[in-house]
C-alpha cells in the first residue's frame, strides 16, 4: 500500500514539474538588460564621495593632528575634472565651543590627470576655498585658503571609485564684516596639511 501511495505521488509531482513554467534564466533575458548586467562602467560623467582622514594645521605639534571628514562631488571635464567640496577637521564639531578645528565651506579645485583615459591615474591641481581656523594656541582665522592637491584615483571608469589625497592649504585672506573687510593672513597660520582617502559613486 505504502508503494502505491508513493508511485501515485512521484507521478503527481512530475506531472505538475513537467506542466510548470521553466525557471527564467538570463538566457531569456532581452540583450539590452543583458548588456546592463555585464557592463558596470561608468555612464555618467560625475560622481559623489565621501572622504575620511587626518589634518594638520601645525606640522611641528603632533597634538594638533585631528581627524577629518569630508564631502564632494567631481565633474569630469573633456581635459581634468572639477571638484567641489565641504570638509571639517576637529575636536568636537558639536560642542559649545570647540577647541581646535579647521573646516572649508565650499572648496572648488581643478585636478588634471596625468593618464586621463586609463582606469588608475595621478592627478594634481588647485583649488580655493572659504574657510576656518581656531587653534589650541587661540589663533582663529575665518576668510579665503587657496591648495594644492597631489592624488591618486582608481576605477575611473567604474561606477564604483576610489581614490587617495593629499591637500595643502594656506590661509592667504582674512575676512571681516567691520572694516577692513579684508587683510593679508599671518602666515603662521599654515599650512595646513590634509591626507584623506575617499569612496565614490
Amino acid at each position: 500500500m505504502k508503494m502505491k501511495l508513493m508511485s501515485a505521488l512521484f507521478t503527481a509531482a512530475t506531472a505538475v514539474g513537467f506542466t510548470a513554467d521553466p525557471i527564467a534564466t538570463t538566457n531569456n533575458l532581452p540583450l539590452e538588460v543583458k548588456e546592463s548586467l555585464v557592463n558596470s562602467k561608468m555612464d555618467r560623467n560625475w560622481f559623489g564621495y565621501l572622504r575620511m582622514g587626518p589634518s594638520n594645521s601645525r606640522p611641528t605639534d603632533i597634538k594638533q593632528v585631528l581627524p577629518g571628514l569630508g564631502l564632494g562631488l567631481r565633474y569630469a571635464l573633456p581635459v581634468g575634472a572639477i571638484d567641489l567640496s565641504a570638509s571639517y577637521t576637529g575636536v568636537d564639531a558639536f560642542a559649545a565651543e570647540a577647541t581646535s578645528y579647521f573646516y572649508t565651506l565650499p572648496r572648488v579645485s581643478y585636478f588634471y590627470y596625468a593618464t586621463e583615459a586609463k582606469q588608475e591615474s595621478f592627478y594634481a591641481g588647485a583649488g580655493l576655498a572659504y574657510g576656518g581656523i581656531k587653534g589650541t594656541d587661540d589663533a582663529s582665522f575665518n576668510g579665503i585658503i587657496p591648495s594644492v592637491t597631489l592624488g591618486y584615483e582608481m576605477n575611473r571608469h567604474e561606477n564604483w571609485r576610489s581614490f587617495v589625497q593629499l591637500d595643502v592649504s594656506q590661509p592667504a585672506l582674512s575676512t571681516s564684516t567691520a572694516t577692513p573687510y579684508a587683510s593679508v593672513a599671518s602666515a603662521s597660520l599654515g599650512p595646513i596639511a590634509e591626507f584623506s582617502v575617499g569612496f565614490g559613486y
